[in-house]
């Protein structure tokens, strides 16, 4: 290819138009995006003002309902306390929480953990078994959500076996659990 005068003189030309029109859409684009942003601050401006307060409070409520719609006729056993009993024999403890029913720590008494206490298995937060339970027509909600309610069992002393996976009553007969 030949550089002659016209060939350079239409690469200067082309050079000068791109700078042109990169420059004229710059200056487009920074007027458009303050535009919006005026149009954004009027748009603030005409909203009311929302109290914290008010709006913590409101989402409680919506919270509330929520969870209360979720329950549908087990809605008494979403409200309570969380307690634990404690279930324990020679070898092993177990606390299990009224919430969910789930087993919030398990000590093994026989064995020492680094901290020279027990070892404590299932004790962290996120330990647990969580599933949804149907409460009405297209309507579940999750156990840990229910506090269950015990009744007043007589209390039967457990016998721990050499094995620990089995216990049995010493006395009296065997009752079901009555949740």
């Amino acid at each position: 290819m030949n550089f002659d005068r016209n060939t350079v003189l239409g690469f200067v030309f082309l050079g000068l138009l791109f700078i042109g029109f990169f420059w004229y859409t710059n200056k487009e684009a920074e007027a458009h995006r303050q535009f919006k942003e005026k149009q954004l601050a009027e748009q603030r401006a005409r909203q009311p003002k929302v109290d914290p307060a008010v709006a913590r409070l409101d989402s409680m409520r919506a919270d509330s309902l929520r969870k209360a719609v979720a329950a549908g006729a087990l809605i008494t056993y979403t409200q309570g306390q969380e307690q634990l009993q404690i279930v324990e024999n020679e070898v092993i403890r177990i606390a299990f929480s009224n919430k969910g029913g789930q087993p919030r720590w398990v000590e093994l008494k026989a064995f020492g953990g680094p901290d020279s206490g027990r070892v404590r298995l299932a004790g962290a937060a996120q330990d647990g078994i969580d599933y949804k339970v149907a409460t009405g027509t297209n309507q579940a909600a999750s156990i840990n959500s229910f506090y269950l309610r015990r009744r007043q069992l007589p209390a039967m002393p457990m016998e721990a076996s050499r094995s620990a996976t089995r216990c049995k009553p010493r006395k009296g007969r065997l009752r079901t659990n009555t949740w």
